[in-house]
């Protein structure tokens, strides 16, 4: 009987620890909460000029890719998104995709991960990437045929909480040349 009531206790703690479980906390806020994401510099879809420029002042490299920003990664009021692109040669890129919930345990990801050949027209794809789960992070990989040249990717979708909030993806992108 001691351990059936310590179980109980241990269940009840936790369930009062969880964001919006509690009775208090079931009423909706009139509220509404902004979601932030990071401002980014497009390094990877500028003309010759100003790509040269942003070079010339640190903003971006050579290649592309944002100097001033972490590599494919969005981070808002639920957590953290990121996708990479890396050069798999042969015409193949590799995308690596996940998020990171500082809000909850997620339960459900509903994700989506497009990219384009930016240098050869027509050269394009998505898929999806949907599952059950349970933990407060994720993170998947892929191998595409994309062809060489500047491939760009990007990850959109949604995450819902163990305790019912559903967390959107603020589309993080990247670009790699791939060989």
């Amino acid at each position: 009987m001691r351990r059936f009531i310590w179980l109980c206790a241990a269940i009840t703690t936790i369930a009062l620890l969880i964001p919006g479980t509690s009775q208090a906390s079931t009423t909706p806020s009139a509220v509404q909460r902004k979601v932030a994401g990071q401002l980014t510099l497009d390094c990877a879809d500028m003309n010759t000029k100003a790509l040269s420029y942003a070079v010339a002042h640190h903003y971006c490299t050579s290649s592309g890719k944002n100097v001033l920003s972490p590599d494919g990664e969005v981070t808002g009021n639920c957590g953290s998104s990121f996708m990479t692109v890396g050069d798999g040669g042969r015409g193949t890129a590799e995308l690596d995709w996940g998020f990171e919930s500082t809000a909850g345990i997620v339960i459900q990801h509903t994700l989506t991960v497009s990219w384009n050949n930016l240098s050869m027209v027509g050269l394009h794809g998505s898929f999806r990437d949907d599952g059950v789960m349970f933990a407060a992070d994720y993170e998947n990989l892929k191998d595409v045929f994309s062809g060489h040249g500047f491939v760009h990717a990007k990850l959109s979708g949604f995450v819902l909480l163990i305790w019912g909030g559903v967390c959107q993806i603020l589309n993080p992108q990247d670009v790699e040349i791939v060989h």
